[in-house]
C-alpha cells in the first residue's frame, strides 16, 4: 500500500509527536524547515546531513546549534 502524501505531511507538521525515520520516502519530506516546531527524536535533512533533535525546538537550524541537534 503506497503512502498517502497528506498523511506523510500531516505526520511532519512539527506538530506530531511521534517522528520516523523512514528509509526512503519522499524528496524533501525530512528537510529542515524553519517554521516547523520539532520535538525531541525528530530527524531532519540539512545538505544531506541527518540531525536527531535533543530538545523541542523551532527555528534553531542543526547546524549551527550543537546543543539542541546531533548528527544523526
Amino acid at each position: 500500500m503506497p503512502f498517502n502524501t497528506t498523511a506523510i505531511d500531516n505526520l511532519f507538521d512539527g506538530k506530531a509527536r511521534t517522528y520516523i525515520n523512514f528509509c526512503g520516502g519522499f524528496a524533501g519530506d525530512f528537510d529542515w524547515n524553519s517554521s516547523k516546531t520539532y520535538p525531541a527524536g525528530a530527524y531532519v535533512k540539512v545538505n544531506n546531513i541527518w540531525y536527531k533533535a535533543i530538545n523541542e525546538n523551532t527555528n534553531i537550524n542543526p547546524t549551527s546549534n550543537n546543543t539542541i541537534w546531533e548528527n544523526a
